[in-house]
């Protein structure tokens, strides 16, 4: 039970769950005196305010253990652990040490690789003291990779004393290893049903092959079992890397002998030991369950791995930054040194911030930590850790800072941008992050259409998660409806879709679009703080404004429109830049004139935006949108990479139905509309791919 009396904190009498409540370090200057911007977890004793930041921990006043090593709970007097390679390692927060989870609603799937005797009461997990010898001889390799027969029931189970001793004496929980008495088959055989000679074969694997201590096996609760695999299309003996979140079984990761991998359908995807790093200090992220278990054989228990291999959708990650991540000082980055992994690592740093995260580098000839463990051990796996330098000094770069950046490009040349899938359009301009777009046009004429369907179709086709302050789409339904008649490609009515395809389109919006809606002000810097939160939390990519006209603008005395217009430039740009992200602003034109022989006004250009020429000198991308009465131009007016597109004219036809925009030709010399606009073809799919009815399976690339 956590003491949050002391710190002012009115938990209202409750001991369990989260909760909001009033800021005591801010409320007393906050104009909106009901807003609850303190996040409080009472289960963890860790509070944040999402106002003034301030964020800490409670004291832990029932807690009867102390920690003494770094797996260890044991009452008396408490010593900071060494660690294998010098130094002490900070202990983790304190928790009471849970009791054997029953696992009710999913049990632990197969056999425990290796299972402690059991007793009464469930031993505190102990430290881990590698190296590991293993017997001499070989044995059957991991499930379907054939490898000579030896005598499993040789191989120790517990370790030796490593160069330097322990703090206090290692607990060494008995291991209970049974002998194998069948071998797995090679590649392509049927796969034998004993399940003790399947256990044996990839406990040896984990061991001999990868080595990897058998208490780290344990303690990750590793099992074996036989699962129907859909890329042999058969059951495959598989080893099992359980996820759990406070002790319960949340997923199951099946990996067999080919390094085909699965996941169990419908299961939530969660770090896996997740558990490990609540409340610690520090904390090592890693590419797979291998590499994981090679950090715990150098006594690091911190350190969690994501659990679908290396990209640069981090959806798993949003629940866990504020609970798991918020809090930590050092964050180690010890992914694999391919392209997918510097994609992961990138994404990473976007998310969790430059300022707290050291890159592990694993040395020549070396992908990834096990590869560092078996080339050269663990003494010098935790010297890596140890050497991982900071990320390089923001805002001072050389030529060797960008140096693969540089000979990539001296070796391919310019790169397109992404393109949103309207060929005639990507013709003329593709998009990059770290930009701005300026987009305007008359009011009334679908500035704001055309914009929903352009960051729909870049989401779609690269996952550009996005966030919206869009005052003017207001009720939020209403917006929302739009969105689904584009993403849906039909009217937003039970008589027109059904209700399979309304949970589909609604996942998809509420995974991957966010709006902005402020309580206190709409200034500025008050949606670019909150836009910065949403990049850390929920990984977007496109910020959408709209409209310029909408937000509070306060121009400080002394300031004329044009230097503040400047300034909100400024800001726009910068934040494109450090987030990474591309920037959209809707602005509205001054009042343009009308012609004299249609009565339909000007087509504005970026120059006739309302206050200043500097939304066209400092925009990146400049779109006009013009809407005729049987035709919609969209008109490319800057992209400052030539590389990006070029200025142009695209001719679109708008769909009432569903909001969309479709490809035409068009002949400005014709007299009657039907000859001057053809070959229109509208489009009523549903724009998300379809779902399979099967698990969710990759090939890995560990």
């Amino acid at each position: 039970m956590f003491d949050f009396s002391k710190l002012g904190i009115d938990v209202n009498g409750r001991t369990s769950g989260k909760m909001k409540v009033k800021c005591p370090f801010c409320h007393d200057r906050r104009t909106n005196k009901r807003d609850k911007s303190l996040s409080v977890n009472l289960g963890t004793g860790l509070y944040h305010c999402h106002y003034c930041g301030t964020s800490g921990k409670a004291e832990d006043f029932s807690n009867r253990f102390k920690i003494n090593n770094t797996y260890g709970y044991n009452s008396g007097a408490s010593r900071v652990p060494k660690s294998p390679w010098g130094g002490q390692v900070p202990p983790p927060a304190n928790r009471v040490p849970k009791k054997q989870p029953t696992f009710t609603s999913r049990p632990i799937p197969g056999t425990l690789l290796v299972a402690a005797k059991a007793t009464d009461e469930v031993a505190p997990k102990a430290p881990l003291t590698p190296p590991f010898e293993v017997a001499e001889g070989t044995v059957t390799g991991l499930l379907n990779e054939a490898v000579a027969p030896a005598n499993f029931g040789a191989l120790p189970v517990s370790g030796h004393a490593t160069d330097e001793a322990p703090v206090n004496a290692p607990l060494t929980p008995p291991f209970a290893v049974t002998q194998a008495t069948d071998a797995a088959p090679p590649n392509g055989a049927e796969t034998p049903a004993n399940p003790d000679a399947a256990r044996d074969a990839a406990l040896h694997w984990l061991m001999h092959d990868r080595g990897i201590p058998a208490q780290a096996v344990a303690y990750m609760k590793i099992s074996s079992s036989q699962e129907l695999m859909p890329q042999t299309g058969k059951k495959e003996n598989c080893i099992c890397f359980n996820y759990f979140e406070e002790n319960e079984l949340i997923n199951t990761k099946y990996r067999d002998g080919r390094k085909n991998f699965k996941l169990i359908t419908g299961a939530e995807l969660i770090p896996y030991n997740i558990d490990g790093i609540a409340g610690t200090p520090q904390c090592i992220i890693t590419e797979g369950e291998i590499d994981l278990l090679s950090f715990l054989a150098i006594d690091r228990t911190d350190v969690v791995s994501v659990p679908n291999g290396a990209g640069s959708n981090l959806t798993w990650l949003d629940r866990f930054v504020e609970t798991h991540f918020e809090d930590k000082e050092v964050i180690f980055l010890a992914v694999d040194a391919d392209e997918k992994g510097r994609q992961l690592q990138q994404e990473l740093l976007r998310r969790l911030g430059l300022e707290r995260c050291r890159i592990v580098n694993f040395g020549e000839g070396c992908k990834d930590a096990n590869e560092h463990l078996l080339k050269f051990g663990v003494d010098s796996l935790a010297q890596a850790l140890e050497d991982a330098p900071e990320v390089p000094l923001e805002d001072v770069y050389t030529a060797h800072d960008v140096s693969d950046e540089l000979l990539a490009f001296f070796n391919n040349g310019f790169e397109q941008g992404a393109p949103t899938g309207l060929t005639a359009l990507d013709n003329f301009i593709t998009f990059e992050t770290k930009r701005l777009c300026v987009v305007t046009g008359v009011p009334g004429q679908g500035k704001s259409e055309f914009v929903d369907e352009m960051v729909l179709r870049l989401c779609l086709h690269h996952s550009w998660k996005i966030g919206y302050f869009s005052p003017e789409n207001v009720p939020l339904v209403y917006h929302l409806r739009k969105l689904f008649e584009k993403v849906s490609g039909k009217r937003f009515s039970p008589q027109c879709t059904g209700p399979e395809l309304y949970r589909r389109v609604q996942n998809f919006m509420g995974n991957n679009v966010c709006h902005i809606i402020p309580k206190a002000d709409f200034c500025v810097d008050t949606v670019l703080e909150k836009a910065r939160q949403l990049v850390r939390r929920k990984g977007i990519r496109i910020l959408v404004i709209d409209p310029y006209n909408r937000m509070e603008h306060q121009i400080p005395p002394g300031m004329s429109e044009t230097q503040y217009i400047d300034n909100f430039l400024d800001k726009l740009t910068n934040f494109a830049v450090l987030n990474d992200c591309l920037v959209i602003l809707v602005a509205h034109p001054r009042k343009m004139n009308r012609d004299a022989r249609t009565g339909s006004p000007d087509r504005p250009t970026l120059y006739d935006i309302n206050g200043s020429a500097a939304f066209f000198n400092k925009c990146d991308f400049g779109l006009v949108v013009e809407r005729m009465p049987d035709v919609v131009h969209i008109y490319v007016e800057k992209v400052k990479f030539r590389n990006l597109g070029q200025p142009g004219m695209v001719p679109l036809v708008f769909n009432p139905t569903n909001g969309r925009y479709s490809l035409c030709d068009e002949d400005p010399t014709a007299g009657s509309p039907e000859m001057r606009v053809t070959n229109v073809k509208f489009n009523t799919d549903c724009w998300l791919p379809k779902e399979e009815d099967q698990e969710l399976f990759w090939e890995g690339n560990e």
